[in-house]
């Protein structure tokens, strides 16, 4: 079985990209338009990974990571984001994520990222 990318993004177009990507890549993925929405329907696995945005309306993805940890459901994060200011990477370095990637991204940063994310749930 092929591990889980569950990308969360409130942006349609997104969530769209990385829904044809990730699969060429060779993984599986579940998208969701919030924090909410992924508690609400997704299927954990321990070799899934997480790929979120940091800022959305709601809860934000800093607040979904902290949430999930919480709960006892941790998986790998990266961390995605438009925003390259100080106090962004500050947040994002606060969760320890496996990487934080700026969008836009390319495949073979997501990729690396991916990759590094899985390796460790090994």
């Amino acid at each position: 079985m092929k591990p889980t990318i569950h990308v969360v993004d409130d942006d349609a177009s997104t969530r769209r990209a990385l829904s044809r990507l990730i699969p060429a890549l060779g993984f599986d993925v579940d998208t969701f338009e919030s924090a909410q929405a992924f508690f609400d329907y997704a299927k954990i696995d321990s070799d899934d990974c997480l790929l979120v945005d940091i800022h959305m309306p709601g809860m934000n993805g800093i607040e979904m990571c902290r949430k999930l940890e919480e709960s006892g459901r941790k998986l790998p994060t990266i961390l995605m984001t438009a925003h390259k200011d100080a106090g962004t990477k500050m947040l994002a370095a606060s969760i320890h994520p496996v990487a934080t990637l700026y969008k836009p991204f390319d495949e073979s940063a997501l990729l690396n990222a991916i990759s590094t994310a899985l390796q460790s749930t090994s």
